[in-house]
């Protein structure tokens, strides 16, 4: 049984993958509808194995790996911690006398209907 080799290649946020099917030229993977990128590595990888099963071969992918961070570099000196004391000032908090404002009683005026 023939191993097809699908290279997988991340551009601009989607992927694209090219196979390497013995006897031919390296191929671009498509989508039925042409496009040759993909929103996902899985997408991609369910094409390939589409296109295996039909030649009834296995996949093989070589997929790129992710870049480590690259470590921070520290300095040779030490620094002394400094002995700085950190003392809460108080707040004072203003406060304003509240005038209550009493409402008023209203009175309801009733009219007398004359007869």
């Amino acid at each position: 049984m023939t191993t097809l080799t699908v290279t997988v290649k991340e551009r601009q946020g989607s992927f694209e993958g090219t196979v390497d099917v013995p006897g031919l030229k390296r191929t671009k993977l498509a989508r039925k509808d042409g496009q040759t990128t993909f929103e996902t590595t899985g997408a991609l990888k369910t094409t390939a194995r589409a296109v295996a099963n039909r030649l009834g071969s296995t996949v093989e992918y070589n997929e790129p790996t992710n870049k480590a961070a690259k470590k921070s570099i520290k300095s040779k000196t030490t620094s002394k911690p400094t002995s700085k004391k950190t003392t809460k000032k108080p707040t004072s908090k203003k406060t304003t006398p509240t005038s209550k404002k009493t409402k008023k009683p209203t009175s309801k005026k009733t009219t007398k209907t004359k007869k």
